[in-house]
């Protein structure tokens, strides 16, 4: 960590507090976003707060360097992988249903 990026050292202990705590309330509503309306939509903003929030504190370099390019790419895959498989089992049932 540079000294000279970012801001202080303030801003930076309650950034590095606060967006852990802001990922795991953003995945809550993420995983429960069947109950309200648009869960996914407002969980994915309080994510990329988070990554804002850490971008301000201190510089793209360090969020750079603390997560890779290939993180966010597993991440997507795992969530298309999820969605066809939820696709196809509710296609196969709705045939099995059928008379």
């Amino acid at each position: 960590m540079s000294r000279g990026k970012g801001m202080s050292l303030i801003v930076k202990t309650v950034s590095r507090m606060l967006s852990p705590v802001m990922l795991l309330l953003a995945a809550y509503i993420i995983l429960h976003g069947h109950l309200t309306h648009g869960g996914g939509f407002q969980g994915g903003v309080l994510v990329a707060c988070a990554f804002i929030l850490l971008i301000l504190a201190f510089g793209v370099d360090y969020v750079e360097g603390r997560v890779s390019f290939t993180f966010g790419q597993v991440f997507r895959s795992v969530g298309a992988m999820i969605i066809i498989i939820v696709a196809v089992v509710g296609l196969s049932l709705i045939h099995i249903s059928e008379p």
